[in-house]
Protein backbone atom coordinates (compact mmCIF):
# COMPACT_ATOMS: atom_id res chain seq x y z
CA UNK A 1 0.00 0.00 0.00
CA UNK A 2 1.30 3.12 -0.86
CA UNK A 3 1.54 6.33 1.55
CA UNK A 4 -0.98 7.92 0.42
CA UNK A 5 -3.23 4.74 0.73
CA UNK A 6 -2.63 4.57 3.93
CA UNK A 7 -2.70 7.68 5.37
CA UNK A 8 -6.20 7.74 3.60
CA UNK A 9 -7.09 4.42 5.20
CA UNK A 10 -6.10 6.15 8.91
CA UNK A 11 -8.22 9.08 7.68
CA UNK A 12 -11.73 6.68 7.29
CA UNK A 13 -10.98 4.86 10.71
CA UNK A 14 -10.42 7.86 11.98
CA UNK A 15 -13.84 8.95 11.19
CA UNK A 16 -15.29 5.91 12.28
CA UNK A 17 -16.34 5.01 8.96
CA UNK A 18 -16.02 1.46 7.70
CA UNK A 19 -16.19 0.86 4.15
CA UNK A 20 -18.10 -2.47 3.12
CA UNK A 21 -18.92 -4.32 -0.63
CA UNK A 22 -21.78 -3.56 -2.26
CA UNK A 23 -22.67 -6.90 -1.50
CA UNK A 24 -23.07 -5.93 2.21
CA UNK A 25 -26.29 -4.59 1.86
CA UNK A 26 -27.85 -7.09 -0.50
CA UNK A 27 -30.32 -8.01 1.64
CA UNK A 28 -34.33 -7.80 0.96
CA UNK A 29 -36.93 -5.70 2.86
CA UNK A 30 -37.96 -9.12 4.91
CA UNK A 31 -34.50 -9.26 6.05
CA UNK A 32 -33.85 -5.82 6.91
CA UNK A 33 -36.15 -3.55 8.53
CA UNK A 34 -35.36 -0.07 9.21
CA UNK A 35 -38.61 1.67 11.53
CA UNK A 36 -39.18 5.20 10.69
CA UNK A 37 -40.94 6.39 13.79
CA UNK A 38 -42.89 9.51 13.20
CA UNK A 39 -43.93 10.51 17.00
CA UNK A 40 -44.00 8.39 20.60
CA UNK A 41 -44.94 11.59 22.06
CA UNK A 42 -42.67 11.47 24.76
CA UNK A 43 -41.77 14.88 24.97
CA UNK A 44 -45.56 15.45 25.89
CA UNK A 45 -45.32 18.45 23.67
CA UNK A 46 -47.45 18.08 19.57
CA UNK A 47 -46.49 21.57 18.70
CA UNK A 48 -42.79 20.43 18.07
CA UNK A 49 -40.33 17.53 16.52
CA UNK A 50 -43.24 16.94 14.83
CA UNK A 51 -45.16 19.90 14.72
CA UNK A 52 -48.83 17.73 14.71
CA UNK A 53 -51.75 20.71 13.47
CA UNK A 54 -55.63 19.98 14.17
CA UNK A 55 -58.69 20.47 12.67
CA UNK A 56 -62.68 19.75 12.79
CA UNK A 57 -64.02 19.64 16.75
CA UNK A 58 -61.29 17.12 17.35
CA UNK A 59 -59.64 17.68 20.95
CA UNK A 60 -55.96 16.29 20.47
CA UNK A 61 -53.25 16.53 23.32
CA UNK A 62 -50.64 14.57 24.84
CA UNK A 63 -51.38 12.90 28.43
CA UNK A 64 -49.90 10.35 30.83
CA UNK A 65 -49.75 6.94 29.96
CA UNK A 66 -50.92 4.74 32.55
CA UNK A 67 -49.89 1.01 33.03
CA UNK A 68 -53.60 -0.84 32.20
CA UNK A 69 -52.18 -2.94 35.22
CA UNK A 70 -52.22 -0.07 37.35
CA UNK A 71 -56.24 0.91 38.22
CA UNK A 72 -56.23 3.77 40.85
CA UNK A 73 -58.89 2.50 43.64
CA UNK A 74 -62.18 4.71 44.08
CA UNK A 75 -61.51 6.14 47.39
CA UNK A 76 -65.11 7.26 49.13
CA UNK A 77 -63.74 10.97 50.97
CA UNK A 78 -65.38 12.85 52.73
CA UNK A 79 -66.16 16.82 52.23
CA UNK A 80 -64.82 17.45 55.49
CA UNK A 81 -61.68 15.43 54.75
CA UNK A 82 -61.22 16.57 51.93
CA UNK A 83 -61.47 20.13 53.18
CA UNK A 84 -59.19 19.48 55.98
CA UNK A 85 -56.78 17.93 53.31
CA UNK A 86 -56.88 20.84 50.78
CA UNK A 87 -56.36 23.03 53.96
CA UNK A 88 -53.11 21.19 54.89
CA UNK A 89 -51.60 21.01 50.87
CA UNK A 90 -52.34 24.92 50.44
CA UNK A 91 -50.08 25.75 53.72
CA UNK A 92 -47.36 23.01 52.61
CA UNK A 93 -44.38 25.30 52.46
CA UNK A 94 -43.18 25.35 48.57
CA UNK A 95 -40.09 24.10 48.84
CA UNK A 96 -41.31 21.04 50.42
CA UNK A 97 -43.98 20.67 47.83
CA UNK A 98 -44.04 16.98 46.50
CA UNK A 99 -42.70 16.65 43.00
CA UNK A 100 -44.43 15.43 40.38
CA UNK A 101 -43.39 12.41 39.35
CA UNK A 102 -44.47 10.96 36.32
CA UNK A 103 -45.33 6.93 36.40
CA UNK A 104 -43.49 5.02 33.00
CA UNK A 105 -45.24 2.63 30.63
CA UNK A 106 -43.28 -0.41 30.45
CA UNK A 107 -44.48 -0.42 27.10
CA UNK A 108 -46.47 3.44 26.07
CA UNK A 109 -43.54 4.87 28.00
CA UNK A 110 -44.36 8.51 29.69
CA UNK A 111 -46.71 10.37 27.02
CA UNK A 112 -49.70 9.25 24.42
CA UNK A 113 -52.33 10.94 21.95
CA UNK A 114 -55.30 11.46 23.45
CA UNK A 115 -57.92 12.14 20.61
CA UNK A 116 -61.52 12.90 21.58
CA UNK A 117 -64.32 14.82 20.08
CA UNK A 118 -68.41 15.01 19.17
CA UNK A 119 -68.94 14.56 15.34
CA UNK A 120 -71.44 15.77 13.24
CA UNK A 121 -72.56 14.32 9.87
CA UNK A 122 -70.00 11.38 10.36
CA UNK A 123 -66.78 13.59 10.68
CA UNK A 124 -65.30 14.52 14.05
CA UNK A 125 -61.70 16.13 13.26
CA UNK A 126 -58.27 15.06 12.89
CA UNK A 127 -54.36 15.34 13.54
CA UNK A 128 -51.59 15.74 10.91
CA UNK A 129 -48.17 16.55 10.19
CA UNK A 130 -45.98 17.31 7.64
CA UNK A 131 -43.10 15.08 6.29
CA UNK A 132 -41.45 15.44 2.65
CA UNK A 133 -39.64 11.63 3.16
CA UNK A 134 -38.77 9.25 0.55
CA UNK A 135 -40.74 6.07 2.42
CA UNK A 136 -40.64 3.01 -0.76
CA UNK A 137 -38.60 1.48 1.38
CA UNK A 138 -41.03 0.84 4.27
CA UNK A 139 -43.90 -1.56 3.68
CA UNK A 140 -46.11 -1.66 6.46
CA UNK A 141 -47.38 1.58 8.73
CA UNK A 142 -47.28 0.77 12.43
CA UNK A 143 -49.33 2.38 15.66
CA UNK A 144 -50.59 1.37 19.01
CA UNK A 145 -54.18 2.49 19.70
CA UNK A 146 -56.23 2.42 22.77
CA UNK A 147 -60.30 2.40 22.84
CA UNK A 148 -62.63 2.68 24.76
CA UNK A 149 -65.31 -0.27 23.90
CA UNK A 150 -67.24 -0.68 20.98
CA UNK A 151 -68.34 2.72 20.81
CA UNK A 152 -64.66 4.36 20.18
CA UNK A 153 -65.10 5.15 16.74
CA UNK A 154 -63.17 5.29 13.71
CA UNK A 155 -59.66 5.78 12.89
CA UNK A 156 -58.89 7.04 9.50
CA UNK A 157 -55.25 6.92 8.71
CA UNK A 158 -54.50 9.21 5.38
CA UNK A 159 -51.34 9.33 3.31
CA UNK A 160 -50.32 11.93 0.66
CA UNK A 161 -48.15 11.57 -1.88
CA UNK A 162 -46.76 14.19 -3.68
CA UNK A 163 -48.04 13.87 -7.94
CA UNK A 164 -47.04 17.62 -9.08
CA UNK A 165 -43.39 17.82 -7.49
CA UNK A 166 -43.61 20.85 -5.32
CA UNK A 167 -43.67 19.75 -1.87
CA UNK A 168 -46.56 21.16 -1.21
CA UNK A 169 -50.10 19.55 -0.81
CA UNK A 170 -52.58 21.72 -2.07
CA UNK A 171 -56.03 21.35 -0.93
CA UNK A 172 -59.04 22.51 -1.88
CA UNK A 173 -60.64 24.83 0.89
CA UNK A 174 -64.16 24.27 -1.13
CA UNK A 175 -64.27 20.47 -1.11
CA UNK A 176 -63.59 19.59 2.64
CA UNK A 177 -60.17 20.22 2.15
CA UNK A 178 -59.52 17.38 -0.94
CA UNK A 179 -56.33 17.66 -2.51
CA UNK A 180 -56.28 18.99 -5.71
CA UNK A 181 -53.14 17.48 -7.92
CA UNK A 182 -51.62 14.82 -5.62
CA UNK A 183 -52.82 11.07 -4.29
CA UNK A 184 -54.67 10.45 -1.46
CA UNK A 185 -54.19 7.47 0.30
CA UNK A 186 -56.93 5.56 2.94
CA UNK A 187 -56.58 2.97 5.44
CA UNK A 188 -60.13 3.01 7.69
CA UNK A 189 -59.44 0.91 11.39
CA UNK A 190 -63.16 0.83 13.54
CA UNK A 191 -61.73 0.74 17.16
CA UNK A 192 -64.31 -1.60 18.70
CA UNK A 193 -62.46 -2.75 21.60
CA UNK A 194 -61.14 -1.98 25.08
CA UNK A 195 -57.28 -1.40 26.30
CA UNK A 196 -54.07 -1.63 24.00
CA UNK A 197 -53.80 -3.13 20.63
CA UNK A 198 -51.12 -3.55 18.10
CA UNK A 199 -52.06 -2.18 14.88
CA UNK A 200 -49.47 -3.45 11.76
CA UNK A 201 -51.18 -2.27 8.20
CA UNK A 202 -49.05 -3.08 4.59
CA UNK A 203 -49.35 -0.50 3.36
CA UNK A 204 -50.47 -2.03 -0.03
CA UNK A 205 -54.47 -2.22 2.00
CA UNK A 206 -54.43 1.46 1.95
CA UNK A 207 -56.99 2.37 -1.12
CA UNK A 208 -56.33 5.34 -3.72
CA UNK A 209 -59.33 7.98 -2.41
CA UNK A 210 -59.32 10.12 -5.26
CA UNK A 211 -58.59 8.44 -8.70
CA UNK A 212 -59.47 11.86 -10.31
CA UNK A 213 -56.50 13.35 -8.97
CA UNK A 214 -53.01 12.62 -9.14
CA UNK A 215 -51.27 9.17 -11.00
CA UNK A 216 -53.05 6.55 -8.74
CA UNK A 217 -49.66 5.31 -7.81
CA UNK A 218 -48.33 5.02 -4.19
CA UNK A 219 -45.23 6.85 -5.07
CA UNK A 220 -43.54 7.62 -1.81
CA UNK A 221 -39.90 8.01 -3.34
CA UNK A 222 -38.52 11.59 -3.80
CA UNK A 223 -37.64 11.46 -7.27
CA UNK A 224 -36.65 14.43 -9.13
CA UNK A 225 -38.75 17.26 -7.01
CA UNK A 226 -40.86 15.12 -5.97
CA UNK A 227 -41.43 15.41 -2.43
CA UNK A 228 -42.27 11.57 -2.01
CA UNK A 229 -44.77 11.24 1.27
CA UNK A 230 -45.95 14.57 1.80
CA UNK A 231 -48.39 14.14 4.55
CA UNK A 232 -50.02 12.02 7.30
CA UNK A 233 -53.31 12.42 8.99
CA UNK A 234 -55.59 10.73 11.73
CA UNK A 235 -59.22 11.37 11.31
CA UNK A 236 -61.47 10.84 14.02
CA UNK A 237 -65.05 9.12 12.40
CA UNK A 238 -68.12 8.72 14.02
CA UNK A 239 -68.74 4.74 15.45
CA UNK A 240 -70.78 2.02 13.70
CA UNK A 241 -71.17 4.28 10.99
CA UNK A 242 -73.54 6.69 12.71
CA UNK A 243 -74.16 10.21 11.36
CA UNK A 244 -73.67 11.62 14.94
CA UNK A 245 -71.49 10.34 17.96
CA UNK A 246 -68.44 10.62 20.25
CA UNK A 247 -65.04 9.83 18.88
CA UNK A 248 -62.53 9.10 21.72
CA UNK A 249 -59.30 7.11 21.56
CA UNK A 250 -55.67 7.03 22.35
CA UNK A 251 -52.35 6.34 19.91
CA UNK A 252 -48.94 5.95 20.43
CA UNK A 253 -45.34 4.75 18.87
CA UNK A 254 -46.60 6.39 14.96
CA UNK A 255 -43.99 4.31 12.42
CA UNK A 256 -43.45 3.31 9.58
CA UNK A 257 -41.70 -0.53 9.11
Amino acid sequence: MSTRGLLSFLVIVGLGVILLPTSFFAASKRDIIFPFVLDRFEDGDIRYNPEWFTFGNLAVTAVPAVPENEKAPKKHVSWWAATISWIKESQRPKAFAPSSVLVVDPVNGRYVLKMEGLGKDWFVGGVGTYLGITADNFSFFYLRIRGFGPQSGRLQIELFDDDNQNFKLEQNAKSHYEPMFDDKFVYLIDVTWAGWKDVLIPLNRFRDMNSSVGNNVMDFNQNGASGGLLQVQLVGLTPDGKPIGRFSVEVDSIEFR
